[in-house]
Formats: structure tokens, sequence, C-alpha cells
């Protein structure tokens, strides 16, 4: 992921406990140790911040991109591998895979403010362009679970989507 001014692209290390910065001006390559192994990252609207999954220690770390260090790890559910955050950058959302459940971060605190349940190994979240609505496609069941990001609650799950399904793009 590259921040949104274009000068910093940060990489999960699923092999190491770290995040890796990469300045692209310069190619230098800066490691943030983070006691854990990281899976995937996204990086708030600000540029400020960056959220990376903990996927074997069931954690988020949030990492400040000014000090180029981690600031917060957030116990999750068990193994979360994707993350997304709101266009207003206050909540970040993980899938659980194997909690059936997504928890919702609260940016400014580092801490989760809900946990709502999926169907069977949520694999991937998306929120909608407007931050009202984010869905949740679970793996390894038919379904597709809506949540209402403002009131975070579950506000339908959708049958019969397709085995195993794993993506869900908007378009442009």
């Amino acid at each position: 992921m590259v921040t949104p001014d274009g000068r910093f692209a940060y990489i999960a290390n699923a092999s190491f406990p770290e995040v890796d910065a990469i300045d692209t001006t310069t190619y230098q390559l800066t490691t943030i140790p983070t006691g854990g192994r990281s899976r995937r990252v996204c990086i708030s609207p600000a540029g400020d911040r960056v959220y990376a999954t903990n996927y074997h220690d069931d954690a988020v770390f949030a990492i400040d991109t000014a000090a180029q260090q981690l600031i917060a790890t957030i116990p999750t559910g068990a193994h979360c591998q994707r993350v997304v955050i709101t266009r207003d950058g206050t909540k970040a959302f993980v899938q659980n895979g194997w909690s059936n459940t997504v928890s919702a971060i609260d940016t400014a605190t580092h801490t989760v403010s809900a946990t709502l349940p999926t169907g069977d190994h949520p694999w991937t979240i998306l929120a909608t362009p407007d931050d009202m609505t984010l869905y949740v496609c679970n793996g390894t069941d038919t379904t597709l679970t809506v949540i209402d990001i403002p009131s975070l609650t579950v506000s339908a799950t959708i049958a019969n989507v397709g085995s195993h399904a794993f993506d869900l793009p908007f378009g442009p």
C-alpha cells in the first residue's frame, strides 16, 4: 500500500515480526518492528496511520507513519487477515476468519468498539464509498454479511451467493 502522497509504500511481512516502509524517492527501507507477523495492510486516508493484521497472533498493529513506529497492538478475533478503513478515517474493520466475526476498531482510541457476527470464515470485507455499509464475503458458506456502519449492526445476511465466495470489488 502507498500513502496518499505517494511518499511511502508499506509492506506486510508474514515471514518476520515487522512491517517494512520504503521511501519511494530514495528507495530506502525502514523496518518497523511489530512483535508479530503481519498479513495485510491499509493506510488511513490522511496517511498518518498504517494498520496491519497479525494473522498468527489475532491482532491489528497501528503504526504512526511520521515516526515509522508501532503505536498500538489491538487484540481482535482469531486469524484476522484483511483490514479496511473508512474514508473519514474514524473506523477500521478487520475480518476474523476463525472467529466468524468482524471487529470494528475505533482509530482514535485503538480499541475494538464492536464485534459483529458473520457467516462461516469471513474472507473479504469492503466498505461502500459512502461509508454506510460493509459487505463481508464468507468464504466457506454461501452467504454475504451486510453490516450497517453507522449503527455497527448486521443489517442482512444474503444467502446463496455461491460457494467459496472470496472476493468483492466495487466498480469504477
